[in-house]
């Protein structure tokens, strides 16, 4: 029988709120993030997706830029992870597709055949490069996320041919920022756990 990856355990958190299947509602700040980031099962070299979040801009008269950045994941405890070779999950393996009113990743130069943007590395709030056209969520001219606009995110995993073990460390981060420099951060720890059935 073909092996078949299971994500048997997918955190993420929003601040301080953790939980195994994230479905629920979270304000911070200027923005508010509903959700539902279950992966569920998956084939090795083969896509799995995420529910969709929604993060919506409830602030007054205040549009945002948004980002998106992340980093590897890793098996913290050393419990014999492989992915193929090393206990380091890439995060040129995750990408996600976005949509607000009538902008989309679609029409995004930056992505694949059907809309979805790979999720570039954290380079650190101060980082000029940052704004310059990497990171962005939607980099379409004129997108922001005007007051109580909402921003549709789905993620995808491309889980390599040979993955397997428990990746607990790493991180995906969601930025708005206004027109005055004032940032509100999402930070998501990601853990996901694939075991090997025969």
């Amino acid at each position: 029988m073909k092996n078949k990856l299971v994500c048997a355990g997918i955190i993420f958190a929003v601040v301080l709120l953790c939980l195994s299947n994230f479905a629920s509602s979270k304000n911070v700040g200027l923005l508010k993030v509903d959700g539902n980031l279950n992966f569920g099962e998956g084939i090795p070299g083969r896509e799995i997706y995420s529910g969709k979040v929604i993060v919506k801009n409830i602030a007054d008269k205040t549009s945002l830029n948004m980002y998106i950045s992340g980093t590897d994941f890793y098996d913290s405890s050393s419990s014999g992870a492989a992915c193929p070779d090393t206990n380091q999950l890439l995060l040129g393996n995750v990408a996600y597709y976005a949509e607000s009113g009538r902008y989309n990743t679609k029409n995004d130069p930056r992505a694949d055949e059907k809309g979805f943007v790979n999720v570039e590395y954290e380079l650190g709030y101060n980082n000029p490069d940052y704004f310059e056209g990497t990171h962005e969520i939607i980099q379409i001219p004129g997108f922001a996320l005007d007051s109580n606009e909402e921003l549709t995110l789905l993620f995808r995993l491309d889980i390599p041919s040979a993955c397997i073990g428990h990746f607990d460390t790493g991180n995906v981060f969601i930025s708005g920022v206004t027109n005055e420099g004032r940032e509100v951060s999402f930070d998501y720890p990601l853990s996901f756990n694939f075991e090997a059935e025969n």
